[in-house]
């Protein structure tokens, strides 16, 4: 009994130190604030390139320009809690390289599509995205004549415009990646639009259509609301082809 406990205790490292657990608790602290600061510093790039179009280095903005973008920024995120974060870019990378993410196939156009809305637009679970009707997205041009996709919120009954910490304090704009042309939410929304009846591209239609499995089918959708259960799953069947959750685990 006496060989068992000591081999049992042999597989942990004595520490009685407080000076040692002390460190312990500040190294896990330091790593939680620097994965925190990380994630707010990638969550106000993504602002600068899809909100404002902005494509310069954070470090080479000038003082007082950072301070306006950053008060802008807090105001959106502000009235906007609740928006969902986007992938980690090797996870979104590994999406797009397993076809998850992609244009090639109604499946995955649905899945990217509803993506980019989520992280562009902001829109939170599956009510939003179900509530989305085709002419709430439109195609603008903005001030400096670069094409836009632009989200204008519609009023609804739960969301009247008199809650304004519900509300957007401006109309979120997506501009195309000038780094990868997979990942252009207007070339991805041109590719939805042409795989869509042209009845269903009408400002009441509903954005998201259940795909038609027809094989003579002329278009991937039907003209028919994508059902309420699928649409909660579109992202878990994307991440089903890749292994990023195996990784997460």
């Amino acid at each position: 009994m006496a060989e068992q406990n000591a081999k049992f205790h042999s597989r942990f490292v004595t520490n009685d130190g407080e000076n040692e657990r002390a460190t312990f608790i500040e190294q896990r602290e330091n790593s939680n604030t620097i994965r925190k600061i990380n994630s707010a510093v990638k969550t106000f790039q993504q602002y600068l390139i899809h909100v404002k179009a902005e494509f310069r280095e954070i470090h080479t903005m000038q003082p007082q320009e950072l301070d306006q973008y950053l008060q802008e920024c807090f105001v959106g995120l502000g009235n906007h809690p609740n928006a969902a974060e986007a992938l980690e870019s090797e996870d979104e990378e590994e999406l797009y390289r397993s076809r998850g993410f992609g244009t090639d196939d109604p499946h995955s156009l649905l899945s990217t599509i509803w993506y980019m809305n989520t992280i562009h637009f902001g829109l939170r679970g599956s009510h939003e995205h179900r509530q989305l009707k085709w002419g709430d997205l439109k195609l603008e041009t903005d001030r400096n004549e670069n094409q836009c996709l632009t989200y204008n919120e519609r009023l609804t009954k739960t969301r009247d415009g008199s809650n304004t910490k519900n509300t957007r304090a401006y109309a979120p704009k997506s501009w195309s990646n000038p780094e990868d042309e997979r990942k252009w939410h207007i070339s991805t929304y041109l590719k939805y639009r042409s795989n869509r009846q042209t009845e269903t591209c009408q400002p009441d239609s509903p954005f998201y259509l259940g795909v038609n499995r027809s094989d003579n089918a002329k278009h991937w959708y039907k003209n028919q609301h994508l059902g309420e259960k699928f649409l909660k799953n579109l992202m878990k069947q994307a991440v089903a082809k890749t292994n990023v959750e195996k990784k997460k685990n």
